[in-house]
């Protein structure tokens, strides 16, 4: 597809990495949630890496927040208006009038995507490259853990997707005392074991023969 142009209020940038996530898989097959969401023909991805290689014309450095050429960013799913009710009170994650990069809009399956400024996420330098582009699993997984005030407790974590191998390590970091996962599956559950969680069982406990504290 033709290089895009950044709008004023957008960065292009050159896709350095891209992730691939269970809706981009539901996409692929064309599921009914994807038929119902998506208006072909449309670039999906929307976790993504990448440098920026241009900043929108109008962009002043106030309007900016901090970005330059050459910065490695990542860019959040969900773009907020700014303007609705529910953004005004600081609660952009339910916009009412949602946008999703790589469903309602372009994504960043190409080698080159624009982003909002607003959802433009700058990444330290020392982070390796590909753990950029799954900033928004990872983010989900803090954002449960830090609402679950962990510090001290014991963490069951049921499904061991990226999601919840993110959400472990995340419980760890906050200060659990004990992390367990459950997974039927055996590839997973060893994932689980090398990102350091304290337990790995196939599943629950049958709660008239086990125990499980």
């Amino acid at each position: 597809i033709p290089v895009p142009i950044p709008k004023n209020d957008e960065v292009l940038i050159k896709v350095l990495n891209a992730s691939i996530c269970g809706t981009d898989i539901g996409i692929y097959n064309w599921t009914p949630w994807a038929a119902g969401h998506i208006k072909p023909p449309i670039v999906i991805g929307h976790e993504v890496v990448g440098k920026i290689i241009q900043i929108g014309d109008s962009v002043s450095t106030k309007t900016s927040q901090g970005l330059s050429i050459g910065d490695i960013v990542s860019s959040e799913t969900h773009i907020y208006c700014g303007n609705c009710y529910q953004c005004k009170v600081g609660n952009l994650h339910v916009c009412e009038k949602m946008e999703l990069f790589g469903i309602g809009r372009n994504g960043g399956f190409a080698e080159y995507a624009t982003i909002p400024i607003r959802t433009t996420w700058k990444n330290d330098p020392s982070i390796p490259v590909e753990a950029m582009s799954v900033a928004e699993p990872l983010g989900n997984a803090v954002h449960v853990i830090t609402k679950g005030n962990v510090a001290g407790k014991k963490v069951l974590v049921i499904g061991l997707g990226p999601t919840g191998l993110c959400a472990g390590m995340v419980a760890k970091a906050y200060g659990a005392s004990e992390v367990v996962g459950i997974n039927r599956g055996e590839y997973r559950r060893e994932l689980a074991k090398n990102v350091g969680f304290d337990r790995v069982l196939e599943k629950l406990p049958d709660a008239e023969n086990d125990t499980f504290d």
